[in-house]
């Protein structure tokens, strides 16, 4: 059986790695890449949608 001391040093680890890859994150402006992303994604998803209704 695990203990609590195992899971809070678990916890505790994953939480600063975590807080570590956010910060990298948003310091070397991600979200901008990643909103681009999701525009790019969208815009695949209409188009599709639209092709898909003129077939029918």
């Amino acid at each position: 059986m695990i203990s609590w001391q195992a899971v809070l040093m678990g916890y505790g680890c994953g939480l600063v790695i975590g807080l570590s890859i956010i910060y990298i994150m948003l310091s070397t402006h991600y979200l901008a890449w990643l909103s681009r992303m999701d525009v790019k994604l969208k815009h695949e998803i209409l188009m599709r949608m639209k092709r898909n209704k003129k077939r029918h």
